[in-house]
């Protein structure tokens, strides 16, 4: 095979292959103890983190907080408008360090 061949394969494969670990929503910053996360979601999806459903705007814009003795992690799933484009992730919450007086 020529190297242009090659080279056109492999432009190809990068521009039509799926991510292999999309995340379900990207947030502004990494979820923390004690933090607040937004993040953009299709318009009129549901989202969830455990049993809890999170409030999302008219543009798509959702968000949540984290207790300052938050567990460690935390199941995130968003379900698109009509039921389509289910995706889930456990989401890692890290600990803070407070100062305590």
């Amino acid at each position: 095979m020529s190297f242009l061949k090659v080279l056109v394969t492999a432009i190809a494969i990068s521009l039509f292959a799926e991510p292999l670990a999309a995340q379900c929503i990207e947030f502004n910053t990494a979820p923390q103890q004690g933090g607040f996360v937004w993040g953009t979601v299709a318009p009129g999806s549901e989202v969830r983190l455990d049993d809890h459903v999170l409030d999302v705007l008219s543009d798509g814009t959702t968000f949540v907080g984290f207790g300052r003795d938050a567990g460690g992690s935390a199941e995130l799933s968003v379900r698109g408008p009509g039921g389509e484009s289910n995706c889930s992730e456990a989401l890692h919450i890290a600990p803070r360090e407070y100062r305590i007086q």
